[in-house]
């Protein structure tokens, strides 16, 4: 399926009788985004909820331990993790008994993620020019 590009219209303002480009398109979608990345599922939840337990257990769990403390399905839980490990949130390495175990590199949270629906914007975006 093909989508078309959002719809570009004017508004002119009655006060100052500017006219302005306005583009209506997907809520939360940059024009510089992908379309088709946007819409890939991304287990934001899951992946805090991972970091979390990872944060607690530094250098202790494989990552089916860490998935199954997490909870959710295990198959969403394990594409967490992929997506923590590929984003350098979370390192593995070879554990005492010969195991792959994960180290968090830095925690996750989404409220720091612009991609999760419950991302914060600090208003630290604008810089002087």
């Amino acid at each position: 399926m093909q989508r078309s590009q959002p719809p570009i219209v004017a508004a002119t303002s009655q006060l100052t009788n500017l006219t302005v480009p306005v583009t209506i398109g997907t809520p939360g979608l940059r024009r510089d985004e992908d379309l088709c990345e946007q819409n890939a599922f991304r287990p934001t939840n899951l992946m805090q909820r991972v970091s979390e337990v990872i944060e607690q257990h530094q250098g202790e769990l494989t990552k089916n331990q860490a998935a199954k403390r997490a909870g959710g399905r295990k198959e969403s839980t394990l594409m967490a993790i992929d997506v923590l490990v590929l984003e350098k949130y979370v390192t593995p390495a070879k554990g005492r008994r010969g195991y792959e175990v994960l180290t968090s590199a830095k925690r996750y949270r989404e409220k720091d993620d612009e991609q999760s629906d419950r991302y914060v914007n600090n208003g630290n975006d604008f810089t002087a020019e």
